[in-house]
């Protein structure tokens, strides 16, 4: 069953702001080798998945899963690398999930100087996430009345 994902970014800022993130968004970003939470270089083995290895940038030694540490990179390893974001301006994210929004599945985010200031991702089900929903998604409220502080599916005749 194939899982389409149409998202929906809400920038709130100046017009400078704006085109800021715009054009980094529509850009080739710098990079940054990618480390892993022991600050060790991330390397990818080419063909297969989840073949992982960390490389110590102090020792030079090789590690992964299950198999004895060696001296630099093997062959067939070649180093992974993220997308530099900390250059960002400042901006708002809203960020709708496929499916069952109403669940949980999205969420309101702030970022400042390339940090996430705020985030608010309401509970399932509960009247923030109806409101959130019906804020990305005005359509949708339709199909839902208010009902003692309750979004109920409206019946069909």
């Amino acid at each position: 069953m194939p899982n389409h994902v149409t998202n929906r970014l809400t920038i709130i800022g100046t017009n400078k702001q704006v085109d800021e993130v715009v054009s980094k968004y529509s850009t080739f970003h710098e990079r940054k080798p990618r480390e892993s939470h022991d600050e060790k270089f991330t390397y990818e083995k080419v063909g297969e998945d989840y073949a992982y290895g960390w490389l110590d940038k102090t020792t030079n030694k090789f590690s992964r899963r299950g198999v004895e540490d060696v001296s630099g990179v093997p062959d067939g390893y070649i180093q992974s690398f993220v997308d530099e974001f900390t250059v960002m301006p400042d901006f708002n994210k809203v960020i709708p999930q496929p499916k069952n929004i109403y669940n949980g599945n999205l969420g309101h985010l702030k970022f400042k100087g390339g940090k996430e200031t705020f985030r608010n991702i309401p509970e399932g089900n509960s009247t923030e996430a109806f409101t959130m929903a019906f804020e990305i998604f005005p359509e949708e409220g339709e199909y839902y009345e208010l009902i003692d502080g309750e979004y109920i599916y409206k019946e069909e005749d």
